[in-house]
C-alpha cells in the first residue's frame, strides 16, 4: 500500500503523472520509490530503493525527489547506488521498462584532460522530448571541476560548458554554477532540438559580467544575453538575470531580466 506520495510531481502532455511514493505494507520496511500512472492506468514503478543498480552491480540507495519526464514517458533522475566505485548516476528510464545509465560517478567525463564524473545533483537535470538529457556534474581529477554535459540512452555524453572554456563576450567560464532553488533547470535548460542555453554566474579573464549562453547541437556557443548590454527595445540595459531559464516547444528560449539606466526596469525576453 502506499504509505504517502506526491514529492515533486512531473507531469506530461500524454496525461501521464510521474511521482515518488514510500510503501508500508508490513512486514516490510518502508520503500521509496518512483511511480507513473495517469487517470485511467494504474501506477507502474520506474525505480526503487533497493533494484539492482547498472549492470546488475550493488544496489538502487537513494531514490530522489526531483526527477523529470518527457512526452514519450522517460523519466530522467539522478540515483544513489549501494555500488564501488559508481556510488551515484544520471539514468533515464520507462515505467515498468529498462533503466539506463547516461553517466556515473567515475566515468570519463568528456571535453575535460583526463577529468572524470564526481558528483550529480538531483535538480540539475533537463530532459526533451527526443530523450536527450542534459546535466550538472562536478568533475574530480585533471580539467575542469564544474560544467554541463548531454547524453542520452543511446549516446555516450559530450561536454556543453566547462569550467575554461572561453566565453562569447571575452574571458572564460569560472565555476559552473549548480541550482540552488531546490527545483529543475535552475539555471539551464534544454529545448528539444538539443539546444543548451546556461546562465553564466562567473567568468574569468574578463570583467565578470553575468551572461546567458546556448550551446548549440554541435557545442558551439553563443551569447543570448550579457549584463551592461543594451536590452532591444527598452532602452534600457542588462543589470542582471532571474532564473530559471526556458525553452518552448518551437525552440525559443525565454528569461526574466532587471533592467536599469532607461525607462524599462524589468522584462521577459526572448531570443528571435
Amino acid at each position: 500500500n502506499f504509505f504517502n506520495a506526491g514529492f515533486g510531481i512531473s507531469l506530461n502532455d500524454a496525461g501521464k503523472v510521474a511521482f515518488r511514493a514510500v510503501n508500508n505494507s508490513p512486514p516490510s520496511p518502508q520503500v521509496p520509490a518512483l511511480f507513473v500512472g495517469s487517470g485511467t492506468s494504474a501506477p507502474s514503478k520506474v525505480v526503487a530503493q533497493g533494484d539492482a543498480g547498472p549492470g546488475g552491480v550493488g544496489t538502487v540507495s537513494l531514490v530522489p525527489f526531483r526527477y523529470q519526464m518527457n512526452n514519450a514517458g522517460q523519466v530522467a533522475y539522478v540515483a544513489g547506488l549501494n555500488a564501488n566505485p559508481a556510488p551515484e548516476g544520471v539514468f533515464l528510464a520507462t515505467a515498468g521498462g529498462a533503466r539506463v545509465p547516461v553517466a556515473l560517478v567515475g566515468d570519463a567525463a568528456p571535453g575535460t584532460s583526463g577529468g572524470t564524473f564526481s558528483d550529480f545533483r538531483e535538480t540539475d537535470i533537463e530532459l526533451n522530448n527526443t530523450g536527450r538529457l542534459a546535466f550538472w556534474s562536478r568533475v574530480a581529477g585533471p580539467g575542469a571541476g564544474t560544467g554541463f554535459f548531454l547524453g542520452s540512452a543511446t549516446s555516450a555524453p559530450t561536454a556543453r560548458l566547462l569550467e575554461g572554456q572561453p566565453l562569447p563576450g571575452g574571458g572564460t567560464a569560472g565555476a559552473v554554477v549548480a541550482g540552488g532553488n531546490n527545483f529543475i533547470g535552475d539555471f539551464f535548460t534544454l529545448a528539444d532540438s538539443g539546444e543548451v542555453g546556461v546562465a553564466v554566474l562567473n567568468v574569468n579573464g574578463a570583467p565578470n559580467l553575468t551572461r546567458i549562453v546556448i550551446a548549440a547541437p554541435d557545442g558551439t556557443l553563443r551569447l543570448f544575453a550579457m549584463t551592461d548590454e543594451s536590452a532591444h527595445g527598452t532602452g534600457s540595459l542588462f543589470s542582471g538575470f532571474m532564473n530559471p531559464i526556458v525553452a518552448n516547444s518551437a525552440g525559443e528560449f525565454f528569461f526574466n531580466g532587471a533592467l536599469v539606466g532607461g525607462p524599462a526596469r524589468w522584462g521577459i525576453f526572448s531570443e528571435k
